[in-house]
């Protein structure tokens, strides 16, 4: 790998789970290819790709708060690559290459910042509303993210234990909790082992239904059959 993923390595348990992978910084794509030669048009197109990473996640976070593991390693591996390219092209003729981009950018940010300037104030406390706000709130609802009801109170308690409900699953989990609801899913119709509690209407267990499908072509790795539409034969670390 470059010497720019030194650092980015995924936390997590090795085989079960990784936190904070990203493609083509801390996993597999991100190995070095020596016997590839770039040509400057090529490191352009690097170039922008890398600009766009980086833009994109400080976007995300001015307009919507969002970040978390994979955003803070996207743009450390990004900025020093970005820093090796211009290095290669020379600084003046990187600039130039990527002025379009960042201006594209900085027109954005712009935009932004100017909705936000005409949002009304909250209908309820008067305060000041963020685009932040917008994803916690309907617009036509007028609040800010602070007088936005707390959506897990609507749902009450659980219907079996009494405990409070959370939003994640409530979709599907009826008038139970998830710890609830999770107990009642039926054995798995092939193995008799447990099956996790999903959105899918589906009798197998996770083992079972990957079974169903044949491994990846190039790796070898087990698919699950949702990732077979328009089946191509690879898995989703190998094709994108």
């Amino acid at each position: 790998m470059p010497r720019e993923s030194d650092g980015l390595a995924t936390s997590g348990v090795e085989g079960v789970v990784a936190i904070g992978a990203v493609r083509g910084v801390n996993d597999r794509w991100a190995r070095l290819v020596e016997a590839f030669q770039p040509t400057e048009y090529e490191l352009v197109i690097l170039g922008k790709h890398y600009l766009d990473e980086m833009m994109e996640v400080d976007f995300c976070y001015r307009c919507y708060g969002v970040s978390g593991s994979s955003e803070w390693r996207t743009p450390a591996f990004a900025s020093p690559r970005l820093e090796t390219i211009a290095h290669a092209l020379g600084e003046e003729k990187f600039q130039a290459a990527i002025a379009k981009r960042l201006a594209e950018w900085h027109q954005k940010f712009e935009d932004a910042d100017r909705e936000e300037q005409l949002l009304e104030p909250c209908t309820k406390c008067g305060a000041k509303r963020s685009l932040c706000d917008l994803e916690r709130a309907d617009e036509a609802s007028g609040l800010c993210g602070a007088c936005v009801p707390d959506p897990a109170a609507a749902l009450g308690p659980c219907a079996s234990c009494g405990q409070p409900r959370g939003i994640a699953g409530s979709a599907y989990t009826g008038d139970l909790c998830w710890d609830c609801a999770s107990e009642r899913v039926a054995p798995c119709a092939q193995c008799g082992g447990k099956r996790l509690l999903s959105h899918q209407d589906r009798a197998l267990c996770d083992e079972c239904l990957r079974a169903t499908v044949p491994p990846c072509k190039y790796c070898g790795a087990k698919r699950y059959p949702w990732s077979t539409e328009k089946d191509h034969g690879y898995c989703s670390n190998c094709t994108w």
